[in-house]
């Protein structure tokens, strides 16, 4: 796991991630039910 120095700057790359991950189960639940 990677440190950042400025925890401003983890907290918003933290936040892409999740946004990304939760666009990805939306897809495979979208998927599913299909």
């Amino acid at each position: 796991m990677m440190i950042f120095p400025h925890y401003g700057e983890f907290n918003s790359v933290m936040i892409s991630e999740v946004s990304q991950w939760g666009q990805g189960v939306k897809l495979l639940l979208s998927g599913i039910n299909e």
